[in-house]
């Protein structure tokens, strides 16, 4: 038997959430390259994207909906994720 993909058990967002969210990924990103993290430069940067953009929304599902802590919070979760390849300040 065939398993449900975790996206398609997402709820479907308001526009304002959705706008949040897509600025939240955006802003993580950068973050993420400003500070030369290597979670933005290596072979794994779209994982990373992918990483990202995932616990945007999981928070977001969770009824985070700011995007400045969607940011910090995704950004936060995906460099404790990755030992030894944290973001930079």
């Amino acid at each position: 038997m065939g398993s449900i993909h975790p996206l398609a058990q997402q709820r479907i967002f308001d526009p304002d959430t959705a706008h949040a969210m897509g600025l939240a990924f955006e802003t993580a990103w950068q973050k993420l390259l400003g500070s030369r993290s290597q979670l933005a430069f290596s072979a794994d940067a779209d994982r990373t994207r992918e990483e990202l953009a995932m616990h945007i929304i999981d928070l977001a599902n969770a009824g985070e909906c700011d995007v400045t802590r969607l940011r910090d919070k995704a950004v936060a979760i995906v460099t404790r994720a990755t030992p030894g390849r944290a973001a930079a300040g």
